[in-house]
Parts: structure tokens; sequence; C-alpha cells
């Protein structure tokens, strides 16, 4: 009920903040916001997060690695991904996988994820579970593929294979956002899709998985937090109990993302077997936390409305999102049209809505854009789960858990000429990628690219 309650408040004060920057789009509002969290390094190097919340009666376990498929070796891309899925099968105790032990925990959810930068590990249980919770992450980070044999990785590369089939190739467009990406990133890892290409994934072996964890799976690559309810103290003992004693190990270098080699824009084609063309167009933008960036994020809904008025008709659907990465982000505009629409009528639109965008002052709207995305911010922290990610994002973007306060800052701060520069200069001025689904009867609804997938 305190949680709920000062969460309300928060989204008030900014609901109100919101009334004022109406007025001129660039007056300042403050919001009082804070993670608390107590922060340690074991000797290790195991980057340690504790963020205790009495008002939860569970708590959520978080591991984070820093590798993703961005660290694929060439080739086999899609490995970050397929041994994340593999390590639920590890079985540390000789008997139980992780997956089984997790659901004898009664965990309330637990799953991972794979990111272009990182593998994040995440279950949320019942505070009398947290021991075991923190047992099994640790089994993890110890033994990352014990138990694990030739004919269970078959299996699993089966799996990731079936999800990715469901998440992208039956999928109408499924293959457009990515292409326009990769096409972006000028066929760079950072630009691969996270679950890697099909043509590759016979690649993915156990062998190369084992690889793959001796390199990365490591503690002084690795940062863990705990969230919600739980003691302190004890907790911290814990933790040095379980993963104090994981041996680290040298992790290779970071490669860096090269620039692009050039400046001309990119404009493609792809078949479709869906009745209506589609365009996706990407373009780079500074790394999340950068400045810049959330000149952009507070750009996303503007751009999407003034393009649909731009339109004249209504797409099926029209979206405008930014993917925020580590070392560069997208911007990117993806639109469902109508059988009969030109695509270049929309690529038009989206040309005169940024137009429009920098040259007129807009500061009420961009003040109701403020309200938008800071009311979404709080309430994301109603949810431990969530709260948990938010803490392993500031880690990874900022070095500092509790940057809260200072994100909301930054939004409230932006001022109606710096998006409007901020938009001149990565939307209007900066090479842009565009990708136009074309309906062709016999191609796969996902789109064909021309090239294996």
């Amino acid at each position: 009920m305190r949680r709920g309650i000062a969460l309300l408040l928060l989204v008030l004060l900014a609901l109100a903040a919101g009334a004022c920057a109406g007025r001129t789009g660039d007056r300042a509002y403050f919001i009082r916001a804070s993670l608390h969290a107590k922060r340690f390094t074991l000797a290790n190097g195991l980057d340690v997060v504790l963020h205790p919340d009495a008002s939860f009666r569970s708590v959520t376990v978080n591991v984070r690695y820093d590798v993703g498929s961005r660290h694929d070796p060439p080739g086999s891309t899609g490995l970050a991904h397929f041994v994340e899925h593999l390590t639920f099968r590890s079985t540390p105790d000789g008997t139980h996988d992780l997956a089984a032990l997790l659901a004898r925990t009664g965990a309330l959810s637990h799953n991972a994820t794979t990111t272009t930068d990182a593998t994040e590990y995440y279950a949320t249980v019942a505070a009398s579970q947290l021991p075991l919770a923190l047992f099994i992450e640790a089994a993890r980070m110890a033994r990352p593929l014990d138990g694990v044999d030739e004919q269970g990785a078959l299996a699993e590369r089966n799996v990731v294979r079936n999800e990715l089939r469901q998440r992208h190739g039956d999928v109408a467009y499924g293959h457009l956002c990515l292409r326009a990406v990769h096409l972006l990133f000028e066929g760079d890892a950072y630009g691969a899709p996270t679950g890697g290409f099909a043509h590759e994934d016979e690649r993915l072996s156990l062998a190369s998985a084992r690889s793959f964890v001796a390199a990365h799976y490591r503690p002084n690559n690795a940062t863990l937090v705990i969230a919600g309810a739980f003691e302190p103290a004890s907790t911290a003992a814990l933790v040095r109990e379980l993963f104090g004693e994981i041996p680290a190990a040298r992790v290779p270098a970071p490669r860096m993302l090269p620039p692009p080699s050039s400046q001309e824009n990119v404009d493609r084609t792809m078949a479709t077997g869906v009745d209506a063309p589609a365009v996706a167009l990407a373009w780079l933008i500074p790394p999340a936390g950068a400045r810049g960036w959330h000149e952009m994020e507070l750009a996303t809904e503007l751009v999407a409305a003034f393009t649909r008025e731009e339109l004249g008709e209504p797409p099926r659907r029209l979206h405008a999102e930014v993917v925020s990465m580590e070392e560069a982000s997208v911007f990117l505009v993806h639109a469902e049209l109508q059988p009969r629409a030109r695509p270049q009528a929309l690529i038009g639109a989206v040309e005169r809505a940024l137009a429009i965008l920098v040259d007129h002052r807009l500061g009420e709207l961009l003040g109701n854009e403020k309200t938008r995305v800071i009311a979404r911010r709080t309430l994301e922290l109603e949810s431990i789960e969530e709260r948990a990610h938010v803490l392993q994002s500031f880690v990874a973007r900022y070095d500092r858990a509790d940057s809260i306060q200072a994100e909301l800052h930054a939004i409230s701060d932006v001022r109606y000429d710096e998006l409007a520069s901020a938009i001149a200069r990565y939307l209007q001025k900066g090479r842009r990628v565009s990708v136009i689904a074309v309906p062709t009867p016999g191609a796969p609804k996902a789109g064909h690219w021309g090239e294996p997938w």
C-alpha cells in the first residue's frame, strides 16, 4: 500500500509538472525519486547491488553478464542466445536441472533474455526462497553447462529454431526491421539478429557453447542485483559464501563498434507474401544515456503523430521507437500500409514531420511527452522484477545503481531547441536506411532478403 501511494504521488507530481511545462515546453521540473542501494564488489570481481524494500513480499534475483549477441563469433550468430537456453539445462545437484530447481522453489516468475550487449537471468521468489534462488545463480555462474550433453544441446537448438520461427519467420513483415538494423550497421555484429541467422544455426554446438561460457560467464564480467524483501546484512554474507569462491578469469576485451564507412542513405526492397506494403526506416543515434539520447526518446511519439497527420490515408499500423544499446542506439520507424498505398508517400510524410518538428516551436507537445515518459518510468518501478532490471541498466549505463533521480531530471531538463537540434542532426542530416516490403506472390510473409535466413 505504501509503495502504491508513493508511486501515485510521483505520477501526480509528473502530471502537475507537465501542465507547467506545457506552457513553455522548456521549464524543468523535479520529482523526488530514489532506488536506494548498497553496492560492493567481491574479491573475484562480482559486482553486487542490494536494494531492500520491505513493502514487497517477494524478492528478485537478477544476474547480468556483460555478453550479448555482439560478442557472437563471426559465422556463429545466435551463440549468446543459444548459451542462455543451454544454461537452464545445467544440473548442479546431479538430478535437477536449473529450470526444475526454479520450478521447485515455487518461483513467481523466472526467465532470461539476451540482448545485443548482455544476458540477464532473473527470478522472483518468496522471501523465504532467496537462499535457493541465489544458490541456483551461483551454480549457473560456477558451472554453467554442467550436465548438458550433446543430445540436450541438439534438443535446445531445435527449441531456439522454433522460437525464432514463431517470433520472426512466421510473422508478417517479421524480417523487415531486422533487415533495416542490419543494413544500418553495415553487417557488423552489432546489427545481427540476437537470435542469429537461420543459415548459421547448424554451427551452434555444445563445444562452441562451452568455449563461450569459459570466456564470458565469469564473476568479474557480471553484476548481481537483489531487490525486494530481504535483510541486507545476512544476504550480503550469503552472497559472499555462495559466490565468493568462484574464480575470476581474464575476459576478452570488447570489440568496439566501427564507425559507418559511408554517410550515404541506403534504400532496399524486400519481397513479402503479405497483401500490403510496409516500410522500416532506421537512423543511428547516441547510445543509451549519452547526450541526445533523451531527446530522441522524447521524439518518438511526436514523429509518429505528425507522420500520421502528413500521410493522409491512415496506415494499418505506424510505430516509432528507440532501440537502446551501449555503443549506439537506433531510431526506428515501422509502418504497415494499406494495400494500395505508396511506400514513398510514407517516407515523404516522415520527412515532412521531421521538418515541422525542427522548424516550429511546439513546447506544449514536448511538455506532454515529458509527462508521458516520466509517468511511465515511475510506474514501472511498481514491479520489483522491473526495478531489478532498471538497477542493472543504470549500473551498465551510468556505473551508478541509484540513477533514477538523475534520469528523470535529464528528461525534464530537455528544452525544445535541444529536441529540434537533435532531430535535425540525427534524423534529418544523419544516414538513413529504408527497407520497403513489396507484396510478392509466393514470397514468405516474414519477407525474403534475397539471402538465406
